[in-house]
């Protein structure tokens, strides 16, 4: 079956069938659930942003797992946001209930797995309160608590040696060293 790369569509193009892996699903809420969030990488690597509006997303929450390679039929392409994207791009899917999913077996073995695009520390005081990145997710392991206090001091090193002082306050310092703890941090 032929399909077209993310990185071809347009609005223009009606009755395309795309082939990407999902390397990212997450549910936005605003006081309420209202979309299901993806971002699909195809063979060449490029990227792309697609939703689920909270309507049609009980077809799609169980289907579209992170990882799997999917053929998707019948969407709508749109205008990507111009706040809080997820990946840069032009143009962004919408899932709707007449839209299709299916997974694909025999994918190839360089078809790429993961997409992320990472900014240096030195940016990221500039990035604070800028609405046009979305904000990920940066996995930390907590040092451990030398004694009890309502601030709690760490550093993160990036690839070249950079470092970041953050410091955790008031119920941050009680979770337990053995726990993982997430940081939200801009992602240019």
């Amino acid at each position: 079956m032929a399909h077209l790369l993310p990185s071809d569509l347009s609005p223009s193009k009606r009755c395309v069938t795309v082939r990407a892996r999902v390397v990212r699903v997450w549910e936005f809420t605003k006081n309420e659930f209202m979309h299901l969030d993806i971002v699909l990488i195809d063979e060449k690597g490029d990227k792309m942003y697609g939703e689920v509006a909270a309507l049609h997303v009980d077809k799609f929450r169980e289907q579209l797992t992170e990882g799997n390679v999917f053929l998707i039929k019948d969407f709508f392409v749109q205008q990507s946001k111009n706040m809080y994207k997820a990946v840069e791009g032009e143009f962004m899917i919408k899932l709707t209930p007449r839209s299709k999913v299916e997974v694909q077996q025999n994918v190839p073995a360089d078809f790429p797995r993961y997409t992320y695009s990472l900014s240096d520390f030195q940016i990221l005081p500039i990035l604070i309160r800028h609405t046009d990145s979305f904000i990920g997710l940066l996995k930390v392991r907590l040092p451990s608590k030398s004694q009890e206090s309502d601030k709690r001091n760490l550093q993160i090193t990036d690839i070249d040696g950079n470092i970041m002082d953050v410091a955790l306050w008031g119920e941050l310092c009680a979770i337990s060293d053995d726990d993982t703890w997430y940081l939200y941090v801009p992602i240019s």
